[in-house]
């Protein structure tokens, strides 16, 4: 009888609307612009200095990479963003769409506890703080959606995980394409997900746009090292870094998994 009834959660539908699909899917897709501006973008680079002479102060250097300087304006921007959307959010009762609207609000607050905090006793309560909000806030939608656990996870993992990976990588063409494409293949497979509404299906989309941008930071990391001495790289390490990546997936979202398997054992 468990068995039937996990089969039955694993495999209900509740599939979104195209728009509330792109609603949910919108923020992996325009997260890249707080970490890299589009003019670090290959081709682009020639433009950088002018818009940041219109927009910012000319007085300041162009950072050689995501610098600071160039980051506050579209953290403040995105986050607004990501603000706004909560408010409908809760107005409409937290539909599934708004799962990852969540895992990058609470994101925004590790990345400026981060900030805040770079390093010393403080900085790392204030973190772990965060961090356990996170594992909670994943329990609480798992015992109401499994699947909205899952897309409210992902912001932290592998999000933001790729994006501090990437900055070992030598070179920023590589780094810069990479983390665009993240965002681009992360926005289909929350879309697809969320189109299809079952778990299984939406699982299936998900991992699947994980490995396949893993490849490629794992090949970066891999083979790209920005290392002094960075070891001799491999198919080996590069296999490796894919499946550490795909079971520290299966680990943060161990929460979802433990609070599914306790409401069927209860049931």
């Amino acid at each position: 009888m468990r068995i039937q009834t996990w089969k039955l959660n694993f495999t209900r539908a509740k599939p979104m609307t195209w728009g509330r699909a792109i609603l949910g899917g919108l923020p992996f897709l325009l997260y890249p612009l707080v970490a890299y501006e589009i003019f670090y973008l290959p081709g682009l680079e020639r433009y950088r200095r002018p818009f940041q002479c219109a927009f910012y102060d000319c007085r300041r250097p162009v950072m050689s990479d995501g610098g600071i300087a160039l980051y506050q304006p579209w953290f403040g921007l995105f986050y607004l963003f990501i603000l706004g959307m909560l408010v409908v959010a809760w107005r409409k009762g937290w539909p599934r769409w708004s799962s990852p609207i969540l895992g990058f609000a609470l994101l925004g607050m590790v990345e400026l506890g981060i900030y805040f905090f770079p390093s010393g006793l403080i900085g790392g309560f204030v973190v772990i703080a965060i961090l356990l909000s996170y594992i909670c806030m994943l329990v609480i939608l798992a015992r109401r959606d499994p699947l909205g656990a899952v897309l409210a996870g992902l912001p932290l993992f592998p999000m933001f995980m790729w994006l501090l990976s990437l900055d070992g990588v030598k070179g920023m063409d590589y780094e810069v394409v990479t983390f665009y494409l993240a965002g681009l293949v992360m926005f289909l497979a929350v879309l697809a997900a969320l189109r299809l509404g079952r778990l299984d299906q939406g699982l299936l989309s998900l991992m699947s746009g994980i490995v396949l941008v893993g490849i490629f930071v794992s090949y970066g990391t891999t083979y790209l090292s920005n290392m002094p001495v960075p070891p001799p790289p491999s198919l080996a390490k590069l296999l490796g870094a894919i499946l550490g990546s795909a079971l520290l997936m299966l680990l943060y979202t161990l929460p979802v998994w433990a609070s599914l398997a306790w409401q069927n054992r209860k049931r």
